[in-house]
């Protein structure tokens, strides 16, 4: 059943289709969602930039970690202005990557917004010439109730409660822990601060204002990666020395989380 809980955040694309069970990943003004690997989506807002159309075509080229046929919805009803630039990298995108479409999306659905930035929409889609059924609605209730007539509007109420997420996360908060999830856990503050491209002061002040630390959310990241190294054959030393950390740093990390030890949790998940 949809409603059997909420959607999870990740923290990157990677994290996100390694289990593409209810769980979504913002790119700046947008989340990619997945109920599972036969539905996903898009929700998109404001005016997306260049920037953010590439981090979601990126995403899209995820699409191999899906089901072979899978549905998809492409939530516009947010979009408050088309940027060209961006509009001219998804057609380019989507002409190169048009087989993606004939070949494993089994139905589609385009939520289009009202006015001026809708109607731009809607004209580019005879030019697209993308396989596969697809229908237009500007209500994006009916077009997920067209996917899952029994509980399409569960559905849509847990993707809108992802998107008020990411919306009321500040966007270095949403890039550190991107950049965090890359690097296993293994960055430090001042070069975790540079690789999302905002001084340490202003990274610090972001996370006080959330109320969070840089440490919780390194902590957050590792455990993470941990919980998924130990599913493997690696043994604990090796798993900790991957997240930069020592053999009892790990145990710490993992019994405050858990109250296990690795050994102890690694049994519990391959039981």
């Amino acid at each position: 059943m949809a409603g059997s809980g909420t959607f999870r955040c990740c923290a990157s694309r990677d994290e996100l289709f390694r289990d593409p069970h209810r769980c979504w990943v913002s790119f700046g003004s947008g989340v990619f969602w997945c109920l599972d690997p036969t539905l996903c989506g898009f929700v998109v807002w404001g005016r997306p930039s260049l920037d953010d159309t590439r981090a979601l075509t990126r995403i899209l080229d995820g699409h191999q970690h899906l089901a072979p046929r899978f549905d998809v919805v492409q939530d516009g009803r947010l979009i408050e202005a088309v940027d060209g630039d961006a509009l001219a990298h998804l057609l380019e995108w989507l002409r190169a990557n048009g087989g993606i479409f004939d070949d494993h999306v089994a139905r589609r659905i385009a939520v289009l917004p009202v006015g001026a930035p809708g109607l731009t929409l809607l004209g580019i889609q005879p030019l697209l010439e993308l396989g596969g059924p697809l229908t237009i609605v500007t209500d994006a209730g009916e077009g997920f109730r067209a996917l899952r007539p029994d509980d399409g509007d569960e559905v849509l109420a847990e993707v809108d409660a992802a998107v008020h997420a990411a919306r009321a996360t500040p966007a270095p908060l949403l890039a550190l822990r991107a950049a965090l999830a890359a690097a296993h856990g293994d960055l430090e503050l001042a070069a975790a601060a540079r690789r999302i491209g905002v001084s340490s002061r202003t990274l610090q002040r972001v996370l006080a204002d959330a109320g969070v630390s840089f440490r919780s959310e390194q902590a957050d990241a590792r455990f993470r990666v941990a919980v998924e190294l130990l599913q493997g054959d690696d043994k604990v030393v090796a798993v900790a020395a991957r997240l930069g950390l020592s053999e009892d740093g790990l145990t710490n990390l993992v019994r405050a989380r858990t109250g296990l030890t690795p050994g102890e949790l690694r049994r519990r998940r391959t039981e």
